[in-house]
């Protein structure tokens, strides 16, 4: 006796056959100017921006100038830190609350 009215299964049976065909493993393309264009830490931006607005205007009024001229540079260096500090703070406004890490919540 045949079974003519059963119909042929052509899926594999094994686990190897559910899973897709391996593509060849490829590197995602660098970017090469990463390397080349580091980006200066925020403390070394923070000495710069203190040696070209403090430091120097400071050392040109002191040995150039007379006292008059000190004190307006004096003046200008208050409000140039002033403006970089309320900067910084509007960043990190900007950034939101900090995330706690692990350790005990106030109680």
């Amino acid at each position: 006796m045949t079974r003519q009215g059963t119909r042929r299964l052509d899926f594999r049976c094994s686990e190897q056959g559910k899973l897709p065909a391996a593509k060849a493993f490829t590197l995602a393309e660098r970017d090469k100017h990463m390397s080349e264009e580091k980006k200066p830490s925020f403390m070394q931006e923070l000495d710069d921006w203190t040696e070209a607005n403090v430091i120097n205007p400071l050392h040109e009024a002191v040995t150039e100038g007379d006292s008059a001229d000190c004190e307006a540079t004096c003046d200008a260096i208050k409000k140039a830190v002033r403006g970089r500090v309320l900067e910084s703070y509007r960043n990190g406004q900007q950034a939101g609350p900090r995330a706690e890490k692990g350790g005990r919540h106030g109680s």
